[in-house]
């Protein structure tokens, strides 16, 4: 139902999977943009980088296009519409579409900055990366996380500055951060309190918003926590269902899709996929596709999909999902398109 009590119009059509055929059995697999839109990406054994999309494929033997083992939630390139930006501990480069023609830029990455990652905007990228602690060891759990701007060419837009909660300097655990519409989301585990922490920037890097909410996500109609709560007095007696609650304060609504839980969120325009553990002896999440301005939840896929944000990425339609069946004696992979229209 939308806000007025109609039924939403929306329809959301799941596609036939698509087998992707790599030379070999990936890992640290991925989706990110590109110049063909989403590219499945992934490390072979030899630790080259394969990425495949709708216009072909390809083999990188660059290493440095791979998170460092440990990065959890670090990506290491951003599609900026004309080019790929890449960072890597030793800076920042440009590449072309096919992760080639490298050139080093000047950006505001401190050198021996630790665990530096880049997450792509509009027509920009944020750039993020822990100073080492006094004893100059690059911990992806410590260090006071910092963050820059930079344009499509990886030049600094502003000055860097720090991510802090309050006048203290909390332990930050691993960040994990998202282009919503408009804004940027990062999320992280404050490891002082134990608390899943948030903070809304702006495409500058100013800040919106931050606290304690959980789960944060900033679709067209406004930012709002995502959680999983008790229905005991609805239509899911003894069980939980997501629920949507904007931070500004104002109503919230519940849908009626079961969910002991929320493990990430992904957001085109005014959609939000939740991802949440799958129900039954399935190991992986089921995800479920909310708008956020009508208050309803307009398609489940139930499929085995691994709990990590990095294989979802919004389209201009919807999402798309990258799926592993590693059931198989030889692992198949697939993807997969969310489209919903009205």
């Amino acid at each position: 139902m939308d806000p007025s009590g109609e039924p939403s119009s929306i329809r959301c059509v799941v596609s036939d999977p698509v087998p992707v055929h790599p030379p070999d059995v990936l890992r640290d697999l991925s989706l990110v943009r590109g110049p063909n839109g989403p590219r499945v990406e992934g490390l072979t054994a030899d630790h080259s980088l394969y990425w495949s999309d709708s216009a072909g494929s390809g083999v990188s033997p660059d290493g440095v296009l791979v998170p460092p083992e440990g990065a959890v939630g670090a990506r290491v390139l951003a599609w900026t519409r004309t080019n790929y930006l890449t960072v890597n501990p030793d800076g920042v480069q440009v590449r072309d579409g096919n992760f080639a023609n490298p050139r080093s830029v000047r950006t505001g990455l401190p050198p021996g900055a630790c665990v530096p990652s880049l997450m792509e905007m509009a027509d920009r990228a944020l750039l993020t990366w822990r100073r080492p602690t006094r004893r100059a060891i690059c911990d992806p759990a410590t260090g006071v996380p910092w963050l820059q701007v930079v344009n499509a060419t990886g030049e600094p837009l502003g000055s860097p500055r720090a991510l802090v909660t309050t006048e203290r300097t909390p332990h930050i655990g691993a960040l994990r951060a998202r282009w919503d519409y408009g804004r940027v989301v990062i999320e992280a585990r404050d490891l002082d309190v134990g608390a899943l922490r948030y903070w809304v920037l702006d495409p500058w890097g100013a800040e919106l918003a931050r606290g304690t909410a959980g789960h944060v996500a900033c679709p067209r109609s406004g930012c709002f926590r995502v959680r999983a709560v008790d229905d005991s007095a609805g239509a899911n007696r003894d069980t939980a269902v997501l629920r949507l609650d904007p931070l500004d304060g104002s109503p919230g609504f519940s849908t009626t899709t079961p969910a002991a839980s929320v493990s990430s969120v992904v957001v085109s325009g005014d959609l939000v996929l939740v991802l949440y553990p799958a129900a039954g002896e399935a190991t992986g999440c089921s995800a479920s596709v909310i708008h956020a301005a009508r208050h309803a939840a307009l398609v489940t896929v139930t499929d085995d999909i691994a709990c990590d944000p990095a294989r979802v990425i919004p389209t201009s339609s919807g999402f798309e999902l990258v799926l592993e069946d590693s059931g198989r004696d030889t692992p198949s992979l697939t993807t997969r398109a969310i489209a919903c229209t009205d």
